[in-house]
């Protein structure tokens, strides 16, 4: 079970994810159990809100993970390496801070903070693409070492007026970044790779074309299960009214 703590200010939400083990006291405060997995009854005094993400199957061989992409990805991926894109993983934060602020402020979406991202403690995992030493795409993740489950968690790429490059360049080494990511979060014994969510929304082209894109890499649409302490379900309504979450 991975175990993230936040503050805003002089208020801490506690966030469990992937198994739900639940002590009383935490369900009169701000908690949250997300994404549960293991077969619990929904513990007491607790709201619960289903959703659903895409899971690739990380135990499958690195072949099998490769071929389970869309032709077009994988022709893509393969141009990405030609062309000279490189990625390596390390835990940079304020280097990915300063890349992720600068794509998120630029699409209108929540910034992040070095403290943001240290609260996630061993459970961070940052990875980047590069091209001649110019960072093109950048990923953070939830990593769980327990259950082996590891989450998307923030995905940023350059943007277009700043590199210089081929747009289509920039799509190929996001594309060879998850598949690099993969590989390697495998190797340290990942065994389900979490894109992050699922919308299922027809009606929000922009949204399907995120789910598209997801799904081109092969997984699966899951239900996820999620419960809500009643203080946690009223906080997060209100931060996301008030556009708080995210932000440092």
């Amino acid at each position: 079970m991975l175990t993230i703590r936040k503050r805003f200010t002089f208020i801490e939400v506690i966030e469990h994810w992937y198994q739900c083990q639940y002590k009383w006291p935490e369900l009169l405060g701000l908690t949250a159990y997300l994404h549960v997995k293991n077969d619990v009854p929904q513990p007491p005094m607790t709201i619960l809100k289903e959703n659903f993400t895409i899971e690739n199957n990380l135990t499958l061989s690195e072949d099998q993970i490769f071929e389970a992409f869309s032709k077009q990805f994988r022709n893509q991926i393969r141009q990405a390496e030609r062309e000279g894109v490189t990625c390596y993983f390390r835990k940079d934060i304020p280097r990915f801070v300063e890349f992720f602020n600068d794509f998120a402020r630029s699409k209108g979406i929540n910034t992040t903070s070095v403290r943001r991202l240290e609260e996630m403690g061993d459970g961070l995992f940052l990875s980047f693409a590069e091209l001649d030493g110019k960072l093109l795409a950048a990923h953070s993740y939830h990593f769980d070492k327990a259950t082996g489950v590891v989450r998307t968690f923030q995905s940023a790429s350059i943007r277009m007026e700043d590199s210089g490059l081929d747009k289509n360049l920039i799509g190929k080494a996001n594309k060879l970044l998850h598949y690099r990511d993969m590989i390697h979060l495998k190797s340290l014994g990942a065994h389900i790779y979490d894109f992050g969510g699922y919308a299922g929304d027809k009606d929000k082209r922009n949204l399907k074309g995120i789910d598209d894109f997801k799904l081109s890499f092969g997984g699966e649409v899951v239900t996820c299960r999620n419960y809500y302490s009643i203080p946690y379900f009223i906080f997060r309504s209100a931060a996301d009214k008030l556009n708080l979450l995210g932000h440092g």
